[in-house]
């Protein structure tokens, strides 16, 4: 099975659909949607070609740097969706490439058990799921977290003067930071089992994967991208709580 450029000229062809409808009934959104549609079609066609040439290169530099250069355009837009200010962009870029290339190399080498973890067809789509999961919780969880921080203010003060330690006198902002960041996620837990598992599982059958072995790459992607999630949060609030931390002398 091999797509065309002529069948996906009659693929984009499907567009037709919506924008019939959109035409007679909204052209405000049919203008909006174009606009998205083109933009998005951009993106893919830039975001594929790049990826084609890393992995036609297979060179394991060539993968590690266009990791950390999709992490750094991921937190860039994780900081722009949750308005944060710039200095929590460097939090926000250590958590996600951390927290990908911790649970990255431990769905490749433990997992799955692949001979060579840094081959570009591997390491490619799994740091990729992983960045792009974490971003978007990165996004929601670090405003929370900054918000929570001002609110719970004299809570934190109080706290400290009881003897409580910096760690615990912060509970309610991290959890805040947690609900607000997960909630998404975990709420969207039965649409992904009804939507998001059986695409993925769907395009690894494209990709020529065994049904079983489909199914196991499946759960094991869903399971990682929770738990980058986490794993990038924390180590962005932590980053970010000591950089908050080592500018207040100078605020004085």
């Amino acid at each position: 099975m091999e797509l065309t450029y002529l069948g996906i000229v009659l693929c984009l062809l499907l567009l037709a659909i919506p924008a019939c409808l959109l035409f007679v009934y909204d052209e405000q959104l049919l203008a909006r949607g174009t606009v998205a549609v083109v933009r998005m079609l951009a993106q893919v066609a830039v975001g594929g070609l790049i990826t084609y040439f890393v992995i036609v290169r297979d060179d394991y530099r060539i993968s590690l740097l266009w990791v950390l250069l999709l992490a750094a355009w991921a937190a860039f837009g994780a900081v722009r969706r949750g308005r944060l200010p710039a200095i929590h962009y460097v939090p926000v870029l250590l958590g996600l490439l951390l927290a990908a290339l911790a649970v990255g190399f431990y769905l490749l080498m433990a997992v799955a058990r692949v001979h060579n973890p840094l081959q570009a067809t591997l390491l490619v789509p799994v740091m990729a799921l992983l960045i792009g999961h974490a971003a978007a919780v990165e996004a929601s969880g670090m405003s929370a977290w900054l918000q929570a921080r001002n609110d719970y203010r004299e809570q934190y003060e109080f706290r400290r003067g009881n003897g409580a330690s910096h760690l615990k006198a912060l509970a309610p902002a991290i959890r805040s930071a947690l609900q607000q960041g997960l909630a998404p996620t975990l709420g969207n837990a039965r649409g992904v089992g009804l939507f998001a598992l059986p695409l993925l599982f769907c395009a690894l059958l494209l990709a020529g994967i065994a049904p079983l072995q489909a199914l196991a790459w499946t759960v094991s992607l869903l399971v990682g991208s929770l738990a980058a999630s986490v794993l990038a949060i924390v180590v962005s609030l932590w980053v970010s709580d000591r950089l908050l931390s080592s500018s207040k002398p100078s605020q004085k």
